[in-house]
């Protein structure tokens, strides 16, 4: 359906009497602009359908990255998450939580501000530090694009180096 020879198109659209040298060239150069769109039509058709080949899932996000970056090595790995500590008032029923002295050797409670549960991230896209050191910042933007146009709605990301 997307190809179109043109000299074929003008030759057999033309009456028998009409397809003279002078009056296929003339026609060719008339389709010059015409053809110059469909080529860039095919080129834009041809990177669209190989975009489409891929989501946002791990394996086929590793790999269009690995693709455009041409860095092999590079992967995605599932972030680390910090479950909220919480404390509750008696009448919420829920289990005690309890604060022990030093001397007592138990594992110690943290409590972290809400600002530093927000930062976590859903997945690290790991990239070599040979690789990265060889991107530009329009490579870098390029990166994080590609990752956001793939991301699902409400997950982060963080770029590491390794």
């Amino acid at each position: 359906m997307f190809n179109i020879n043109f000299n074929y198109v003008i030759q057999i659209i033309l009456p028998v009497y009409l397809r003279l040298e002078k009056q296929i060239a003339w026609l060719k150069v008339i389709t010059f602009y015409l053809r110059k769109i469909y080529e860039e039509f095919v080129v834009f058709r041809t990177l669209k359908l190989y975009n489409i080949n891929f989501t946002g899932q791990v394996m086929y996000l590793e790999k269009k990255l690995q693709d455009t970056f041409n860095c092999p090595l590079l992967s995605i790995s599932d972030g680390v998450v910090v479950l909220p500590f919480y404390l509750f008032n008696k009448s919420e029923r829920k289990l005690p939580v309890y604060f022990y002295n030093k001397s007592e050797n138990k594992p110690p409670i943290y409590l972290f501000n809400e600002s530093e549960y927000s930062h976590q991230s859903d997945f690290i896209v790991n990239i070599p530090i040979a690789c990265y050191n060889l991107l530009t910042t329009d490579e870098i933007n390029k990166l994080h694009s590609i990752v956001r146009y793939y991301l699902t709605f409400g997950k982060k990301y963080k770029i590491k180096t390794f």
